[in-house]
C-alpha cells in the first residue's frame, strides 16, 4: 500500500534535528531501502528492524536528514595535497599521448576528480562519534514517523476495504447468482437437443432406454457445475471474513485466484454465450480485486 509519513526532532544539548520520511510503495513482499546519512549506516539493521514492526509487505523507502548546528565545514585540499597525484596523473596522460595543457576540458575534469577524491578521504575527519543520546532521537523520529505513516495507510486501507466488498457483492449477485439462474435452462436446453439429434439419426431403429439414460447420465455430469458454484460462494464468504482478520493483502490475492479457476471451469462446462459472457464480466471483478489486493497489507 503506498503511503507517506514524516517526522523532525530536534535536541538543545545534541545542537542537532533529525528529520524522517518515509514513502511505501506497492510490493509483493518486503522491500527496505535505507537512504540514510553515511554516519548511521551501521544502523541500517535495527532501523530495518523498527520498520519491519510495522509494515509487513511492501517497498520501504527511509530518508534520514542530519543537520549539526556549528558542524565543521571539510576543507579544500591545500597545493601540497593536491601535487603529488596530480604530478603521476600528468605523467600519466603523457604516456597515454594526452596534452593536458592544450587541452582546457581534460584539465579540468583532472582538477575535480582530484578535489572530489580528497573530499571523500577526509570527510569523516572533524566529526564526533554518533552518541547513544543521538540514536536514541533519530530512533524517535522514525517512530514518529512510521506512526504518521501507519495512520495514512490505515484511513486508506478502510476505504480500499469498502471498494472490495462492493467488488465481491457485485460479483455474487450480479455474476454467480445469475449464472446459477441461467445453468438449468442450458441444461435443458442441452437435453433435448441430445434427445434431438438420437431421433434424427435412429429415427428407424429401436433405442435401447437403458442406454439413453445412460447417456442422459454422462451429459448431466459434464454439464455439473453445482461444485463450482458452491466453492464460489465459499471463496466469496472467506474473501468477506478475512477483511476482518489482520493481515489480509495475500489471503486476499490468493482467494481472487481461486474464484478466476472456478469462473474458468465454470465456461469450459457450461459454454453457454449466456454464460461465459457473465464469467467474462466476473473475471474483469476478479482482476480489480486482485488489484486492490496488491494495495492491502
Amino acid at each position: 500500500m503506498t503511503g507517506y509519513g514524516r517526522s523532525s526532532l530536534s535536541s538543545a544539548d545534541l545542537k542537532l534535528r533529525i528529520d524522517v520520511e518515509i514513502r511505501t510503495l506497492n510490493n509483493r513482499g518486503f522491500d527496505f531501502v535505507n537512504r540514510c546519512p553515511r554516519e548511521y549506516l551501521f544502523l541500517e539493521s535495527k532501523l530495518r528492524s523498527l520498520v519491519k514492526s510495522f509494515i509487513e509487505r511492501g517497498r520501504v523507502e527511509l530518508f534520514v536528514y542530519r543537520k549539526k548546528e556549528g558542524e565543521p565545514q571539510l576543507p579544500l585540499p591545500t597545493v601540497e595535497e593536491l601535487s603529488s597525484p596530480l604530478n603521476k596523473l600528468l605523467s600519466l596522460t603523457a604516456d597515454l599521448g594526452v596534452d593536458v595543457k592544450n587541452d582546457q576540458p581534460v584539465r579540468r575534469e583532472i582538477i575535480f576528480w582530484l578535489l572530489n577524491r580528497n573530499l571523500k578521504e577526509n570527510q569523516f575527519e572533524g566529526l564526533s562519534d554518533i552518541s547513544q543520546s543521538e540514536q536514541e532521537l533519530l530512533f524517535e523520529a522514525a517512530t514518529q514517523a512510521l506512526h504518521s505513516l501507519t495512520e495514512e495507510r490505515a484511513r486508506e486501507g478502510r476505504e480500499l476495504a469498502l471498494s472490495v466488498v462492493d467488488n465481491l457483492k457485485q460479483l455474487e449477485e450480479v455474476i454467480i447468482n445469475k449464472i446459477t439462474e441461467l445453468h438449468p435452462l442450458y441444461y435443458e436446453r442441452q437435453r433435448q437437443n441430445l434427445l434431438k439429434r438420437i431421433q434424427d439419426i435412429f429415427a428407424n431403429v429401436a433405442v435401447n432406454s437403458d442406454r439413453l439414460l445412460t447417456e442422459y447420465a454422462i451429459l448431466a455430469e459434464r454439464l455439473d457445475i453445482s461444485e463450482e458454484i458452491d466453492k464460489l460462494k465459499a471463496h466469496l464468504a472467506g474473501a468477506v471474513n478475512c477483511l476482518a482478520s489482520h493481515s489480509i493483502g495475500r489471503r486476499l490475492d490468493f482467494l481472487a485466484g481461486e474464484i478466476l479457476r472456478e469462473l474458468n471451469t465454470t465456461s469450459s462446462k457450461a459454454p453457454s454465450y449466456e454464460i461465459i459472457t457473465l464469467v467474462n464480466q466476473g473475471k474483469i471483478i476478479v482482476e480489480k480485486i486482485r488489484e486492490q489486493a496488491q494495495n492491502l497489507e
